[in-house]
């Protein structure tokens, strides 16, 4: 049985050693660790503009394409969050009522 592997990638032979495994951990990737570090740097070297935080997170806020809410309303809601129910706010911006709930306990409302 051979101990070696071929990048699909950069089509070296290499050590088992030098690739990763699957999620399930049952196989082996087809690309080598320098070829997956390369391209996670490529990918991550694009990522550039506002959204960036100073920890590399990305805030998906009012600009992500699946936000319904933006920071002012989400300020509103949150000082009436007291006076009305989370069903009687989320009919008043068409959310669901779990979005609501969501800005309540303090979890993501995207």
């Amino acid at each position: 049985m051979s101990h070696n592997k071929t990048c699909t990638k950069c089509n070296a032979t290499k050590p088992i050693t030098e690739f990763f495994t699957q999620k399930q951990g049952r196989y082996l990737q087809s690309w080598c660790k320098p070829c997956k570090y390369e391209q996670s740097n490529r990918i991550r070297s694009g990522r550039t503009g506002p959204e960036r935080t100073e920890v590399g997170a990305y805030r998906r806020g009012e600009d992500h394409h699946n936000a319904k809410l933006t920071y002012a309303e989400v300020g509103f809601i949150k000082s009436r969050i007291g006076s009305y129910t989370c069903a009687e706010i989320a009919s008043m911006f068409g959310v669901h009522r779990t979005t609501i709930s969501a800005i309540k306990t303090g979890r993501s409302w995207y």
